[in-house]
Parts: structure tokens; sequence; C-alpha cells
């Protein structure tokens, strides 16, 4: 689990290692420097939930994306030993662990899932089979799909770290709350840790959830059960 987060770095235009191979670092679109969060600003993030909310363009996946960039990046360094020259290892962040685990990470491509089988030819009958099955969800059930999948593949792993942008696009209100139900629960099991940039207010109602407001300046830390979300709504 992370404890807390200090930050280092304004964010610039950076790298992503596992996109386009190791040795072909291929850049990802220009972040910007986040007001809400000067350099030597310290956030908690003592909680198995970290919920960060704000306005659109407020850094809530510029953060989740720098976050996870430097830990995977971090992990990847530590495994290649004398290849680790060629992995760019950012320094967003100094962070404090109370305990390592695995990292994983969802974005919003649909066609993640298809791709990366077809590109290692590894795919089997009953694995097309299932790919055509999942061509015909919706976005949404597609969106609750690959977020369960997610969780599984994580919880084999000790101490995992999970992180998800907006899990909410594209899934119907009507499903909302098992979707936060879903996430909060496997959150809160033991040494699991999930953050999640959202526009879901449910969220914020989670008990013993940590929520990071980004459009406050600095970004304003507050545990769920304290959080007024009328008066943020409001505001």
């Amino acid at each position: 689990m992370i404890k807390s987060i200090t930050i280092t770095e304004m964010f610039e235009q950076g790298y992503h290692p596992w996109k386009g191979g190791i040795s072909k670092l291929a850049t990802v679109y220009a972040s910007y420097p986040i007001p809400s969060l000067p350099i030597g600003y310290r956030l908690k993030t003592d909680s198995p939930l970290i919920v960060l909310i704000g306005d659109m363009g407020s850094g809530k996946t510029t953060l989740l994306e720098k976050l996870c960039h430097q830990i995977f990046s971090e992990n990847l360094r530590s495994r290649l030993g004398d290849r680790q020259y060629k992995i760019k290892s950012p320094k967003y962040f100094e962070i404090e662990y109370s305990e390592r685990g695995s990292i994983f990470d969802i974005g919003d491509e649909k066609e993640r899932e298809y791709t990366g089988s077809y590109f290692y030819g590894i795919i089997s009958e009953n694995e097309l089979q299932r790919l055509n099955k999942l061509r015909v969800l919706s976005q949404g059930q597609y969106r609750l799909h690959q977020i369960q999948n997610l969780l599984k593949n994580a919880e084999s792993n000790e101490n995992p770290l999970v992180f998800i942008d907006q899990p909410e696009d594209g899934v119907a209100l009507k499903r909302r709350k098992m979707l936060v139900d879903t996430i909060s629960q496997w959150a809160f099991e033991d040494k699991r840790q999930v953050f999640i940039a959202t526009h879901e207010p449910l969220f914020t109602k989670v008990e013993g959830a940590l929520i990071i407001n980004m459009d406050d300046n600095p970004a304003s830390i507050t545990r769920s059960e304290n959080f007024n979300l009328e008066d943020y709504l409001s505001a």
C-alpha cells in the first residue's frame, strides 16, 4: 500500500516504457503542470480506496498516469538488472510504502484486449470465440467486463495496487452502484489498494475511502465520512 506521495517535480511530457518496446520509447500526449500539486506537497494516501475528484482538466488523469508510470518504471528497472539503462525512470514523486506489491492499470481502449492477443500470435480457437462475444458488448458492458477481469487477475498477486481512470465511463446509471460496490469491496480486502479518477459521486460515499479534491489549491484530502458532497457540488 502507498501511504503517502510527495510531489518532487512538475509534470512534463513523459514516456511509456510499455509502448513501442523497451528500446524504442514512445512519447505519450503532453501533460501539464497541476497547480493544486505544488512541489513539496504531500498527499496522504493511507486508505485501500483513493478517490480523485475534480473538474474536467483539474489533473486527475495526469496524476494517475504519472504515478502509474513511475511505479511501473521502477519495478521494470529492478527486474531488468544490467539492461535497466534502456528505461527512462521518472521521479515525479517521493513514494512512501507500507508494503510493495504488483501494479495493474486500466485505460479506456476497448481494443486493447483484442490487439494484444493477435499481435503476439497466441490466439486459440476458444480465445477467438471469447473475443467475438466481447465485440457484441456495448461500451458500458465491456467496461464492466474489463474492470471485473482486471480485479480478478490482480487478486492472485501479493499486495496488488490498481489504477483505474473513470471506471464509470459508458456504464448505465442503474449499474453504477454495482460498479462502486464491486471496486470498493475488492479494495478493502486485506492488503489491497485502488486509485481511481472519477466523476461518479457514489465513490465519495464509500466508508473508509480517502477523497482527494483536485479543485482545491492545494488539493484537499478528506475521509469519506467527513466529505460533504452537497457542499462540493454547490461550490
